[in-house]
């Protein structure tokens, strides 16, 4: 809130997750129906709606002098 940042969302402390990295397979591949596989899919939802609805940039003017 301070940074106007807003969470994607959270993904659980789950060995799981780093055992499945060591083996070179993503949770998500390894066990796409899974609650992890969930969130995975959930925060990538939150992404695509966050990328839809762009915030108005304002860039500074810049002056070649």
């Amino acid at each position: 809130d301070k940074y106007g940042v807003s969470i994607l969302g959270s993904l659980p402390l789950d060995i799981r997750i780093r055992e499945d990295l060591d083996d070179g397979i993503p949770t998500l591949v390894k066990s796409p129906d899974g609650s992890i596989g969930q969130s995975y899919r959930q925060i990538a939802k939150n992404l695509l709606a966050s990328l839809d609805q762009p915030e108005e940039v304002t860039f500074p003017e810049i002056t070649i002098e």
